[in-house]
């Protein structure tokens, strides 16, 4: 007798990878729009290097509340891209 060969069964695949079950990052809380009071331009403001507050969404990257503005991370400096 001839033994046929099995094909695997797709309902038992391996585990996900760790990658693949990390869920999505979630998108900010806050939009900004981009307008002249909100600029997407390089303009070099004093900062402590502390960005720890929710980061908020600025055109097509994230800003950052530091007292009462918007920072962006830009190299080696922080951009105002406006007031909150």
């Amino acid at each position: 007798m001839k033994q046929e060969e099995k094909e695997p069964d797709s309902s038992q695949s391996s585990p996900p990878s760790p990658t693949e079950s990390c869920p999505p990052a979630a998108e900010p809380a806050i939009t900004v729009q981009v307008d002249w009071r909100h600029p997407n331009v390089c303009a070099p403001v004093e900062c402590s290097g502390e960005h720890s507050s929710p980061a908020v969404k600025h055109g097509d990257h994230l800003d950052y509340h530091v007292g009462h503005a918007h920072h962006h991370r830009h190299g080696d400096h922080c951009d105002l891209h406006g007031c909150c």
